[in-house]
Order: C-alpha cells, then sequence, then structure tokens
C-alpha cells in the first residue's frame, strides 16, 4: 500500500503537472514505479520480496538509496502540494514556473539525506558493553560476559571480509558465551554461486569459553529456516529451538523459535518448555523482544532481542514501538526480568539506513 502511496505523491505532484512530454511523463513514471517496487521486483528472481537476487551488492546499495530518496521525497512533496493546493484555493495558480526548481531542490535534498543514511547504515558496528547487577546472582557467575549479535542480515552487500573482521571483533572481547540472536542472513543456503555459505562459514572461527549458542529469527524462515539451522550446526553454532543449556558456571542459556514459525508450520516459540528442566538462573535468547512480558512468567533473569534495529529513523521508530509492545532499543525492566534489545550488529538491504542510532557488538557482564 505504501508503494502506491509514494508512486502516487511523486506522480500527481512532481511528474504529471510539469509541462514536458507524454512520453517523458511515462518514462519517469515507470522510473518511478521500478524503484518503489524493488522488492517485488526482487522477488520474481529470488522467489521472496525480502531476498535480494544474486546482483552485485553496489547495485543493491542503489536501489535501496533510491526508494528511501523517494521515500523521502515523498513526504517532502506532501508539504508542497497542501500549499500549492492553498494557493489554488486562493485563487492562484496551481503550478507556477517556479515551482519545477522547488521540486528538483527537494528531490536533491531527499537524495542527500538518503546518501547520509547509507553512510551511517553501512558503518562498522561499535562496541557497547554493560555491567548489570543481578540480585542472588551465583558466585561462579560474577564476572560472566556475554557478546550478543543479531541482525547481521549477511547478503550480497556483505563481503567475506565483513564477516571476518566481525568474528575477530568478537573474539577479541573475550566472552564466555557468544549469542547469535537470528536474521544473519538473508538468501538461500544453497544460491546461485554459494557465495553466502561461505561467508557465514567463518562464524566457526567464533571462539568463547563455553561456546556458541543461537536463536532463529524471522528472515531464516524467508531463507531455508532447516537448511541454514544444519548450517549453523555443523560450523560450531549451538542452535536451540525451544531448549536450553546448563553452563559449568551454573548459569543456563535458553533459546525459543521465533513468531514466524506460525505462517511456515514451524516450531513455536515456547519460553516455559525452553527452560523446563534448567538447573540455574536463566539467560533468554529470543530474536524479537514482542512477548517479553509472556517471556518473563517463564522466570529468567534476563532476555536479549534483536529485530527492531532500534527503529532506524525517526517515524519508524515510533512505528516499530507499536509492533513490538514499546520495545524497541536499550534496557527494559519487564517484571523481573530484564531486557536488552539490541540495535542489530548488521541491516536488512532493503532499507539499510540509520539516523540516531548505531549498529552495535554488545558485551554484557554479570554482576
Amino acid at each position: 500500500m505504501y508503494n502506491l502511496l509514494i508512486l502516487a505523491i511523486v506522480a500527481g505532484i512532481a511528474i504529471w503537472p510539469r509541462k514536458i512530454s507524454i512520453a517523458a511523463k511515462v518514462i519517469l513514471t515507470l522510473a518511478v514505479t521500478a524503484i518503489v517496487f524493488k522488492l517485488r521486483i526482487f522477488a520474481l528472481f529470488s522467489g521472496h520480496w525480502l531476498i535480494p537476487p544474486a546482483i552485485p551488492g553496489w547495485l543493491c546499495l542503489v536501489f535501496a538509496g533510491l526508494f528511501f530518496a523517494l521515500l523521502v521525497f515523498a513526504l517532502l512533496l506532501i508539504v508542497v502540494g497542501l500549499c500549492r493546493l492553498i494557493r489554488k484555493l486562493c485563487g492562484g495558480a496551481w503550478q507556477t514556473p517556479h515551482d519545477k526548481y522547488c521540486d528538483l531542490a527537494l528531490l536533491a535534498l531527499s537524495l542527500i539525506v538518503a546518501t547520509w543514511g547509507l553512510i551511517n547504515g553501512a558503518r562498522e558496528p561499535e562496541i557497547k558493553r554493560y555491567t548489570v547487577t543481578i540480585p542472588d546472582l551465583p558466585l561462579t557467575a560474577k564476572g560472566f560476559k556475554i557478546a550478543v549479535l543479531t541482525d547481521v542480515h549477511a547478503d550480497p552487500r556483505c563481503s567475506e571480509s565483513d564477516i571476518i573482521r566481525l568474528v575477530q571483533r568478537t573474539n577479541a572481547l573475550s566472552p564466555d558465551v557468544i549469542a547469535l540472536l537470528g536474521d544473519n542472513m538473508d538468501g538461500y543456503l544453497h544460491g546461485d554461486d554459494g557465495s553466502l555459505a561461505e561467508k557465514l562459514a567463518h562464524f566457526q572461527e567464533f571462539k568463547a569459553k563455553y561456546g556458541v549458542f543461537g536463536v532463529v529469527g524471522n528472515h531464516e524462515y524467508y531463507s531455508g529456516y532447516r537448511e541454514w539451522n544444519g548450517f549453523l550446526l555443523d560450523h560450531n553454532v549451538q542452535m536451540l529451538e525451544n531448549a536450553h543449556v546448563d553452563l559449568p558456571c551454573r548459569l543456563t542459556i535458553a533459546g525459543v523459535t521465533d513468531h514466524m514459525a506460525e505462517k511456515t508450520g514451524d516450531v513455536l516459540p515456547d519460553a516455559l518448555k525452553a527452560v523446563s528442566g534448567a538447573k540455574h538462573p536463566a539467560i533468554l535468547l529470543c530474536h524479537q523482544p514482542l512477548n517479553a512480558q509472556k517471556n518473563a512468567e517463564s522466570g529468567c533473569f534476563l532476555q536479549l532481542s534483536g529485530h527492531t534495529h532500534g527503529g532506524l529513523f525517526p517515524g519508524l521508530k515510533q512505528y516499530v514501538a507499536v509492533h513490538n509492545n514499546g520495545f524497541v532499543s536499550g534496557w527494559y525492566d519487564v517484571g523481573k526480568m530484564k531486557l536488552y534489545v539490541s540495535n542489530g550488529t548488521g541491516i536488512w538491504g532493503g532499507i539499510p539506513v540509520r539516523f540516531g542510532n548505531c549498529a552495535e557488538i554488545t558485551l554484557i557482564t554479570l554482576q
């Protein structure tokens, strides 16, 4: 629906009122249509609108940047259109010779904003460190460090060196556990050239005292959940599907599946089942923060989530909050459980822009 709205605004205000040939108007309208419906067009080649086709990463960024620029342009044109409507109602002309320069200036501004957003979105994730005091934490777990990575979204934009660098930076933190919270990839395991699997094979180089634990995100379901689950298991990532592992330091790491399982017929998330029989206080890994209140009933003292990307930019952040029970970024107290929502270690290629937040590798130390 929003695609049609963007197209209608741009075409109706900035293209068709112009004194140019019909052929030029049609060509410009078709170009805008191709950009705003890029995900649907991609789906013709990849099989799913959230999976990019096998095209160069720079081309993915160009399409994404142009889409976001048109989104910004459409928002600006709404204001311009209202001003022109008022002018028309007051007896003036709907279109003046100077309006085309105004539209071009707004388009240039939109392109600048989109470029800046892409630059921010492509920045290397920063290291965020937190120390959390947990009442009644076992003495053997004091100083326990967990490195959190989520929403890597490896796709054609992501190079093998990017993954290697991510692994090296995470290992340098000397964590006791590495937690992968899902949405690791956007693409199929057996894709056109197999390059995505080659990149993510470097996950086997993660090093943590007690191991690497992962849960599935919604994008794994789009990308071939079972195949990727097996791949990660083969590369030293222990996937937790409503299950847990008791650690020697008297902590339990538990993990649940994702709500997207409801649409695919896979195992639904169940925090109570995940911690059933756990011997120690539990940390819950859960891709989406949506059901944190319900998960708190499981008795876990900490939930780690991603999915929201911190809201990415003003306006979208409020939308994300509505659809995630207000959980968007940072720390929350949910009953007796603490919840941390990461901004994400990577970014989805559909809208890879950031304003006001940054990608992160999170290191949480328990005290």
